[in-house]
């Protein structure tokens, strides 16, 4: 007898809910409509003085844009690598790499960057590794001459004696070591 006058209770008690709920929505959506309309207008006003704005003022020149012109230029190289690496038993790696690197942008180039990852883990540029990569650079060699380089952060650029330019191509290699740190992103040492 409880258990049903429980759930009588709790069914009106529902129903109740459910038709307040109703009253209450069907404010809320009036609401609703009437704020989307004002919305809706503010919107349209906003576009509509915007352009008359747009409309008053002289059509852009190319003084406004200064003398820039932007240069479209295809993109930069097609290479072809011949790289040996061999490590010995102190964890040294030892590096030859030959790069046949062709320019085919529409430019003139006075060097050349290499991507040049082992030297952004060097004690210089990563202090807080436990053990720090190493990287010694031997030489480098365009087209048999022995380049002068520099070499920041995980950018090596060569400088060329003559320009090069499009669809000619340059043979480069560079001999180097590397070891590698411990503990760091990627290029690490582990143990297996």
């Amino acid at each position: 007898m409880v258990y049903k006058k429980g759930c009588r209770f709790i069914h009106f008690t529902l129903a109740k809910y459910i038709y307040e709920v109703r009253k209450i929505s069907k404010g809320f959506k009036l609401i609703y409509v009437l704020l989307m309309i004002i919305l809706f207008i503010g919107t349209v006003w906003l576009i509509k003085s915007h352009a008359l704005n747009l409309s008053n003022q002289p059509p852009s020149s190319k003084q406004d844009r200064g003398d820039f012109l932007p240069k479209n230029s295809s993109f930069g190289s097609e290479t072809n690598y011949d790289i040996t690496l061999t490590m010995n038993s102190e964890g040294i790696f030892n590096v030859t790499s030959t790069s046949y690197i062709k320019n085919i942008s529409d430019d003139k180039w006075n060097e050349l960057v290499f991507y040049f990852i082992p030297n952004i883990f060097t004690e210089k540029n990563s202090p807080t590794l436990k053990q720090n990569a190493t990287v010694k650079i031997d030489n480098i060699i365009v087209d048999g001459k022995t380049m002068n380089f520099s070499l920041d952060k995980d950018t090596l650029t060569v400088p060329l004696s003559e320009k090069l330019y499009p669809n000619k191509t340059v043979v480069v290699e560079i001999s180097y070591m590397f070891t590698l740190p411990e503990e760091a992103l990627r290029f690490t040492k582990t143990t297996i």
